[in-house]
């Protein structure tokens, strides 16, 4: 399936140990990256500590039990588990790679193989040099699935600088602010016109449109000027240097940097072409932008470790569900990772396409927001492949798959851990035996290599996730809620808000809802929802408070009266964080009127 040895796609390690129960944070990550014989400064780094320390540590751990983790082993030297040498290695000429033919399809336009797409990535890092990138640079680019953009990310990564991944979907006034953040030395992207007059940091800028202005440099002239050298660079690249800086708005609306390492790149995109046994024959098509790491690994690090193909989507293909659909069937696109809105476009085309035009589609994958049981169920029913979600409800995505073998999904509020540690715990710190629900603390080779902000100081080194839930079972985690979100009823009983979503969401006609607390004058909070119908829905045409009756004695007919929403209102959208999470502080102030009348 591939020639990095040592990667075992038949099924999970396991080592077998006694109870972790009783060690020590610290401990615990210690033992997980004992067991994988990881350099100590690699150690350091993840645990937030000094050499010197994680050094005697591994070495106390030698006679210690060993520990049970659950993931994938790898056989990839360390120094080769970095996206350079994966870019590197799945651009090259080596036949035992297998690679005939197109390696990367632009649908519509045609199609560039291994040579053609070496000699412009080639090129393209001749044109960043010569721009001034070298290692530890940082190059900004559209994060969107173009020919354009793919060439800029593996040339970047090829010498050692960082890729800055700007999501057009934030606006004009959010790409600045990612630039702001990031201060890359050259920026490509399709707002360049739009942001040149108040760029906040001096950089190059180059577009990635074309309108006949001559302004200033458009992608196409950048790239034809630039050194026609056929060698790939060869850079040293460390695994915990940065390989990509994104963002995420969180609960704020504004960008926040995040940087990752080469090593949580390599790492989460080998245990996801083990995990799913993914291989040469594969076709990956991604429709919307990467800045999401799922996507990211979809459109470039996946099909190079597993020698499959590239689709990249046609313009309209990126716009309109039945036109990325067409581009599937025409390319036998056989691994689709879009987000859920596309993916709730996709089931409402499913029956305009030919009977058959799909079957080479294996699987489908929904990332970068919440994907609900209705959509889900209709896309699997639409194209006959299943559907995994590896975001879900959860704030944390790189370290935790759906297991569809079993009944716990993401969808439904769980998964399968993958390459990681995790621990619930109490507000003050302290572990939780399995089934009971706390705050779900994740360490992993995976995660994300920015200094994550926790509350607890013995669990330096451990991203706590502001997520909720319970070991369910050996390798499998059940989230049920985040913790800022959680309302306590009059009672006194607990609820947790994706509970009540997921009942509304079952509700014929119910596209999405959204449920959170409110907190009245005297004090008491209650459980309020808002919902989205679709326009067709027969529902949209009764009074307000019809549907607002026969949803609560929906979720009455499911759950304790004191689950049921004291209000339910209908709204015509939700306003958006990013392209998928819904903005709660802006939906407040929207529903307000609505609340203070009752």
């Amino acid at each position: 399936m591939h020639d990095f040895p040592g990667l075992d796609p038949s099924g999970f390690i396991a080592a077998t140990s006694a109870s972790t129960d009783t060690m020590s944070p610290y401990a615990s990550a210690l033992a997980y990256w004992s067991q994988m014989d990881a350099p100590v400064a690699i150690v350091a780094r993840a645990l937030r500590r000094d050499v010197s320390e994680v050094a005697a540590g591994l070495a106390g751990l030698a006679d210690a039990p060993r520990l049970q983790v659950v993931g994938y082993p790898s056989g990839v030297p360390w120094e080769q588990r970095t996206v350079t040498a994966l870019v590197r290695r799945g651009l090259s000429n080596d036949p035992a790679l297998r690679r005939s033919g197109p390696i990367v399809t632009l649908a519509g336009e045609g199609a560039l193989d291994v040579a053609e797409l070496r000699a412009a990535v080639s090129r393209a890092a001749a044109g960043l040099r010569a721009a001034g990138v070298s290692k530890g640079s940082r190059v900004a680019v559209d994060a969107t699935q173009r020919i354009e953009s793919l060439i800029i990310v593996a040339a970047t990564l090829l010498l050692g600088a960082v890729v800055v991944r700007l999501s057009l979907v934030s606006g004009v006034d959010g790409v600045r602010t990612m630039l702001a953040c990031a201060r890359p030395s050259i920026c490509f992207t399709a707002l360049a016109r739009q942001i040149a007059t108040q760029l906040p940091t001096p950089a190059m800028l180059v577009t990635l449109e074309t309108d006949g202005t001559n302004q200033m440099p458009n992608f196409a002239d950048w790239l034809d000027s630039a050194d026609p050298d056929s060698t790939l660079p060869d850079v040293l690249v460390a695994p915990d240097d940065l390989a990509l800086i994104g963002f995420t708005s969180g609960s704020t609306g504004q960008p926040k940097l995040v940087e990752t390492s080469h090593l949580a790149v390599f790492r989460s995109t080998e245990a996801m072409v083990a995990m799913f046994g993914f291989g040469p024959d594969d076709v990956f098509c991604t429709s919307t932008d990467f800045s999401a790491l799922s996507a990211f690994r979809s459109m470039l690090t996946v099909p190079l470790l597993c020698c499959g193909r590239i689709v990249l989507p046609s313009a309209q293909g990126r716009e309109h569900p039945l036109a990325l659909a067409q581009d599937c069937a025409a390319h036998g696109v056989t691994r689709l990772t879009a987000i859920p809105g596309v993916l709730r476009g996709l089931a409402m085309v499913a029956n305009r396409l030919p009977p058959g035009s799909m079957r080479a589609l294996k699987t489908v994958f929904s990332g970068s927001g919440v994907l609900d049981q209705a959509t889900h169920d209709a896309v699997q029913a639409g194209f006959g492949a299943p559907v995994i979600d590896y975001y879900g409800g959860r704030e944390f995505a790189t370290a935790l798959y759906a297991d569809p073998a079993s009944g716990l999904t993401v969808s439904s509020g769980g998964g399968l851990i993958c390459n990681c540690l995790i621990r619930v715990v109490d507000d003050e710190g302290t572990v939780l035996p399995d089934r009971q629900i706390g705050e779900i603390m994740v360490h992993s080779d995976c995660l994300t290599a920015s200094e994550l902000a926790g509350t607890h100081p013995d669990w330096k080194g451990w991203h706590q996730t502001g997520d909720l839930g319970l070991i369910a079972g050996p390798g499998l985690v059940q989230v049920v809620g985040r913790r800022r979100d959680v309302i306590k009823a009059a009672d006194g009983s607990l609820v947790f808000p994706s509970e009540i979503e997921a009942l509304l969401n079952e509700a014929p006609e119910i596209r999405e809802s959204c449920v959170m607390g409110w907190i009245i004058p005297d004090g008491r909070e209650r459980i309020i929802a808002a919902v989205r119908l679709p326009e067709d829905a027969a529902m949209a045409r009764l009074p307000a408070a019809e549907v607002e009756a026969r949803l609560r004695a929906h979720v009455l007919a499911r759950a304790a009266r004191f689950r049921v929403p004291e209000r339910v209102i209908v709204v015509d959208d939700f306003p958006r964080i990013g392209t998928e999470k819904i903005n709660k502080a802006a939906l407040r102030s929207r529903l307000a009127p609505y609340l203070s009348e009752s």
